[in-house]
């Protein structure tokens, strides 16, 4: 007897380990960090959130990849950066390169599919004017093709950054301008040709910045940040991320992710895993100053309870 009960406990505790497996299988890009995330944690410290300025953070899970944005600390000159996975673990962090070559510009962000990349660009040769025009580069067999200009239903002569696209084809982006400082549009995607962009409602938007926008997939919902010190109620910090639903074709007003993001340092570049788990966000939480952003700009990753938050936002 004594023995069939050690067999059975041995049964159980080689289940458990075959149950926490599974579990982690969909985790993958967990393996650097600790598995409890009900708090924030820098991002695999030392391959990607490092001692310079880290942002934004697309995961790819198709081919088990991070595109980033890498800064220097004058915010001068900034790259598209991607880590890659090897059995499971980053092994390093490089620039992209487009067609071999380098090319200055941030905001990096995979399409939904993971077969695109735009990024943001006022560096470039090629860019006509010295502000932020969004520009796309298509995967090949041997890397990133040439990055391309989008059209001017998107690219104008005011600054457009932070591009979101959808598997629809839409673009969400931020346009700014003197009047409203920063916006959210989008730019609907209709029989192969992008339309001209068109400002996101009053719910979304307001007389002050709102930027770095990230719309989940099928336009359910979108994150993004707003300037909070301008003398909302709901702030926490400098920039707080934002939460709106789409719901029978209207965006929800936005609500604040509250404090269990946000602080009263700056949060910003927000994205979610491809299961809807968990949060990927900037902090300069470890700055003496809610308003520098230094090499204490790193790329944090968390908890995300997307149901808890719905309920919350769409009663409110």
């Amino acid at each position: 007897m004594k023995y069939f009960l050690n067999y059975i406990l041995l049964l159980g505790f080689i289940s458990f380990l075959g149950c926490k497996k599974t579990a982690n299988k969909d985790t993958w890009f967990l393996i650097n960090n600790s598995y409890n995330l009900k708090k924030a944690e820098p991002l695999a410290p030392g391959i990607i959130s490092s001692s310079k300025i880290e942002y934004g953070g697309n995961i790819s899970d198709k081919y088990k990849e991070i595109y980033f944005t890498i800064n220097d600390t004058s915010w001068k000159s900034s790259y598209a950066a991607v880590s890659k996975f090897k059995n499971n673990k980053l092994i390093s962090r490089d620039t992209v390169r487009y067609a071999g070559k380098t090319m200055q510009g941030g905001d990096a962000h995979l399409s939904p599919d993971g077969d695109r990349l735009f990024i943001a660009s006022k560096f470039n040769k090629d860019t006509t004017k010295n502000d932020g025009n969004i520009w796309v580069a298509t995967r090949q067999d041997n890397g990133w093709s040439n990055a391309k200009m989008l059209p001017p239903a998107i690219n104008t002569e005011l600054g457009e950054y932070s591009p979101s696209q959808t598997n629809s084809g839409n673009i969400y982006f931020t346009r700014f301008s003197e009047e409203t400082h920063g916006d959210i549009y989008i730019s609907k995607f209709i029989n192969g040709k992008y339309q001209k962009a068109i400002r996101l409602p009053e719910s979304v938007n307001s007389k002050f910045i709102e930027c770095d926008s990230w719309v989940s997939p099928d336009e359910s919902f979108i994150l993004y940040v707003r300037r909070s010190e301008d003398g909302f109620k709901d702030s926490y910090g400098f920039f707080d991320i934002y939460i709106s639903f789409n719901v029978n074709g209207k965006w929800t007003e936005a609500q604040n992710l509250g404090k269990q993001y946000n602080t009263e340092f700056t949060e910003g570049s927000p994205s979610v895993t491809h299961d809807s788990k968990y949060i990927l966000y900037t902090s300069n939480r470890k700055s003496k100053d809610p308003k520098k952003f230094d090499g204490s700009l790193d790329i944090y990753i968390q908890e995300f309870d997307l149901e808890k938050i719905k309920s919350k936002s769409i009663n409110n």
